[in-house]
């Protein structure tokens, strides 16, 4: 028999990780990760990072647009808005990719052909007199307000419609020393005392607010071409281009940003209707190929829009038009043609023609009147007609 030896003894020891060690190891494990994927994270929430420089009195749409399109793209917008007296050098603000403002002369004064490869035209407004609603007054231009002995209340020039119409006034020597004025400091103000007092029969101010207020618009002669353009102009081409781009693109849109300035009173401008990769077909005269064809390209690159540009014949090109019509592809109609005068003629009244001067002798541009791109038809138009 062999002697029982102590030393032969196993005891039960306590395994080194227990459930409660594991599972702290695992809650330890786990929160490194977090730390690990936040970190990675934020380079890219930086990434998708659209900045936006933008008039204050745009404030208002501009801000429930943003909103729909974050909820939509998951992109994020930072703004910074300046008021319409500052003055904006564009060259010390390129952190920003987008610059909204108004345009800074009447769409009448301004030449259509402008350079449109980075500017994108997303609403417009008045100049406007405005009154009280069942007033009773009857004018139809300045002449009529001393005639009749009425006062206008107006902003000074710190003020953009003050500003304006001090323009106006600045060309007819007679209205600036005849036309009864009282001048206020602020909008604010001027609004504050039309509504109180019967003093002013009128004040001077733009369309969409003239409406916010309920004010009736006064048909003035000097005032009907005072329509002014609100335009994004794309100023940094570099990191977040795309997003940038495709914001500017949702707020110009007929079925996106246009519905909350249409609800603030503006007034809508040619637009498109919202497609995140959209695309346009061409018909150009083939004589016209070498002019055309550069410009198109360039604008395709610089926008990202895919375009089909086909470069045939006139009788082709009519002969294709009609086919399409009377088939049941109206959808193959194509967005927009560059003919000549000869072919303009020819052509069917679903083409509407963008007024624009071409430095090409006789060529003319026409978009589809049911085209779902008509601003992006008319802002490629000018873009190649434009002397940049």
């Amino acid at each position: 028999m062999k002697s029982f030896k102590t030393d032969q003894i196993k005891t039960f020891r306590t395994p080194k990780y227990t459930g409660i060690s594991l599972s702290l190891l695992s809650m330890f494990v786990l929160m490194a990760m977090i730390v690990v994927w936040n970190k990675v994270s934020v380079p890219q929430e930086k990434k998708n990072l659209v900045r936006v420089l933008a008039e204050e009195k745009l404030n208002s749409p501009l801000l429930k647009i943003a909103k729909e399109f974050k909820k939509e793209f998951n992109i994020n917008l930072d703004f910074e808005f300046f008021g319409s007296d500052a003055s904006i050098n564009l060259d010390d603000n390129l952190s920003f990719h987008l610059y909204i403002s108004t345009a800074m002369e009447p769409e009448s004064l301004n030449e259509c052909n402008q350079n449109t490869l980075n500017i994108i035209p997303i609403t417009k407004f008045s100049l406007v007199v405005a009154g009280k609603q069942k007033s009773g007054i009857e004018i139809e231009n300045f002449y009529d307000f001393i005639d009749q002995n009425l006062t206008i209340g107006l902003c000074d020039k710190n003020e953009w419609a003050g500003r304006e119409f001090h323009k106006i006034l600045e060309l007819n020597a007679t209205l600036s020393s005849r036309l009864k004025q009282k001048i206020f400091k602020k909008e604010s103000e001027l609004f504050e005392y039309f509504e109180k007092n019967e003093a002013l029969d009128a004040i001077i101010t733009s369309s969409h607010k003239a409406l916010d207020k309920n004010f009736s618009i006064l048909p003035v002669y000097e005032m009907a071409d005072k329509v002014y353009s609100v335009n994004c102009k794309i100023i940094n081409q570099s990191n977040g281009i795309n997003d940038a781009l495709m914001f500017a693109n949702y707020i110009a849109a007929k079925n996106r940003g246009q519905i909350f300035f249409k609800k603030n009173n503006y007034i809508n401008t040619l637009s498109d209707y919202w497609n995140e990769s959209p695309s346009i077909s061409i018909f150009c005269e083939k004589k016209y190929k070498s002019f055309v064809l550069k410009d198109t390209q360039n604008f395709s690159l610089k926008n990202k829009i895919v375009i089909d540009i086909q470069f045939p014949d006139p009788n082709e090109l009519l002969e294709t038009i009609v086919s399409i019509s009377q088939s049941k592809s109206q959808n193959l109609m194509p967005d927009l043609l560059f003919v000549s005068k000869q072919t303009a003629g020819k052509l069917s009244p679903n083409y509407r023609q963008i007024n624009c001067k071409s430095k090409q002798d006789n060529l003319y541009c026409f978009f589809y009147f049911n085209s779902k791109y008509q601003g992006t038809t008319a802002r490629l138009c000018n873009f190649v007609f434009s002397d940049y």
